[in-house]
């Protein structure tokens, strides 16, 4: 009895040696098996497939509008769950937004005007992307207060989304880093909107981090804490091109 319970343990122990690598070609099937040389077609067929300790390398190529790529398993503090461009900024992202258009109106239910959604999972690494031309490039929490957690979004574009590169909602220790957010059109003049509106969004979270990042581009709040975030820090970022704050700290309603 006490054999078996020492190979249990050791098997809990190293569960992690057992983690997978997938990848995503333009030019693979989503019926295939996800290895390097029989790749999926879709990044949203590779998501879905992974647990914890798993990584998705996704291969250069322009993958036009993927939308909606929902994240809802949890890594873990030792084996999170990776997904990432093999080589950073050449896998390309481009949704449904049309010029000096805010929002992807004709797009409903509205995820589809969204590309990666994380959905209450925790210890998830999204690393590399160039996302373009979404209603939100990234969404980063959808339910209750801090069930979303230790995000780490890094080495990415996000470029000319609409209303936010990057939203938070009730997240807590998300680590923002050396993303690039950009936006070469100007504010429609009729109200406050800019097209991506907010670079990061934070709205209720906490212990969370945006450092390293550029920002250009007329966005109205480039940075923005509302609604009773705590212990959130922005450092070491540029910007150019401001539209109305830096960094917003308004609307704090703690709850």
């Amino acid at each position: 009895m006490k054999i078996k319970l020492s190979f249990f343990i050791v098997l809990l122990l190293n569960i992690s040696f057992f983690a997978s690598t997938y990848y995503v070609s333009v030019n693979g099937n989503d019926a295939a098996s996800g290895s390097r040389n029989m790749p999926f077609r879709t990044i949203k067929k590779g998501v879905s497939v992974l647990i914890a300790g798993d990584t998705l390398i996704v291969t250069e190529g322009n993958y036009n509008y993927e939308y909606g790529i929902r994240i809802r398993k949890s890594g873990t503090a030792k084996d999170p769950i990776v997904i990432m461009a093999e080589k950073p900024l050449t896998v390309l992202l481009n949704g449904p937004r049309k010029p000096y258009e805010v929002e992807c109106p004709e797009y409903e239910p509205v995820e589809k005007g969204h590309c990666f959604i994380i959905d209450d999972a925790a210890y998830i690494t999204i690393d590399g992307f160039s996302i373009s031309n979404y209603s939100v490039g990234i969404v980063d929490g959808t339910g209750g207060y801090y069930t979303t957690h230790h995000t780490i979004i890094k080495n990415c574009l996000l470029n000319r989304n609409g209303s936010d590169g990057i939203q938070n909602t009730r997240v807590s220790n998300v680590l923002v880093s050396n993303c690039i957010f950009y936006s070469d059109e100007m504010p429609q003049r009729r109200g406050w909107n800019a097209i991506q509106d907010y670079g990061v969004n934070f709205y209720s979270s906490k212990n969370c981090v945006v450092e390293d990042c550029y920002f250009y581009g007329e966005h109205n709040q480039v940075i923005s804490f509302k609604e009773g975030d705590t212990n959130c820090v922005a450092r070491r970022n540029v910007m150019e091109g401001v539209g109305h704050f830096g960094i917003f700290l308004g609307q704090n309603r703690l709850q």
